[in-house]
């Protein structure tokens, strides 16, 4: 069962016995990278996933820090979450998108 929560300062997407809280942010942080898990799996609209990579574990992210990039509308949005399918989206790069 799923169930979406938003409060001022966070996003909370909760679905079976799992739940990722999303720290709001209208910057895109350092370090982080957009979460390639479609709108299907983060069903914020104008929102983007980000995460932080573990360093210690290849391909991991760390879960406790968790971000929710607001952007302009859900169509850039969109675009951003489309893209991370096929090249890695963060803080260098991130301008191209917007």
């Amino acid at each position: 069962m799923e169930h979406t929560e938003i409060t001022p300062t966070e996003l909370i997407h909760k679905i079976y016995n799992r739940s990722d809280r999303f720290t709001i942010s209208d910057t895109f942080p350092s370090g982080y990278i957009v979460w390639n898990i479609g709108r299907s799996n983060f069903p914020f609209e104008g929102f983007v996933p980000l995460a932080k990579p573990d360093p210690t574990m290849p391909y991991h992210i760390i879960l406790k820090d968790l971000v929710a990039w607001r952007v302009k509308d859900e169509e850039t949005a969109l675009r951003i979450i489309e893209q991370a399918h096929h090249e890695e989206i963060n803080f260098s790069n991130h301008h191209r998108y917007e």
